[in-house]
């Protein structure tokens, strides 16, 4: 059980989750597995005093200009996907739920708003137990 950050996760179906402001509640399943992906994206890798191996590179990336095209994104997003697996695989123990164990992470799309300065990411996130849910991530191109 964790606190979660994601809204509408009581529907059922395939249903898309989205980073919104609202009251937290407790998430299991499919959708902590999404919080945990979206959790280690978000950070900065080496910002977690505890444990600078938490994270990626992406953030760090995008804000310092290193991704400005889809090829860019595609390549970043696939490394932070990549070092998230590492984590997780040595993160994980034995009585983890099978719909908590991220499987694959795939970049579905993404679209950039050069007028907002933002950039939305749309992920696939599969499980051992065979379910999956799309996350989308809308990310500031530029430091708040």
């Amino acid at each position: 059980m964790d606190l979660g950050i994601f809204t509408n996760t009581a529907l059922v179906g395939d249903v898309k989750l989205g980073l919104e402001l609202g009251p937290g509640c407790g998430v299991v399943g499919i959708e902590k597995a999404a919080q945990a992906f979206t959790t280690f994206f978000l950070t900065q890798r080496g910002t977690n005093t505890y444990d600078p191996t938490f994270g990626s590179p992406f953030i760090g990336d995008m804000l310092t200009g290193g991704i400005r095209t889809d090829r860019d994104i595609q390549a970043a997003f696939g490394l932070a996907v990549s070092l998230f697996l590492q984590y997780n695989t040595l993160h994980t123990v034995v009585s983890t739920p099978a719909d908590e164990q991220i499987t694959s992470v795939t970049l579905i799309s993404s679209s950039i708003d050069a007028v907002a300065e933002k950039l939305t990411l749309y992920v696939q996130i599969a499980t051992a137990a065979g379910s999956s849910r799309q996350i989308t991530l809308p990310i500031p191109m530029v430091a708040v």
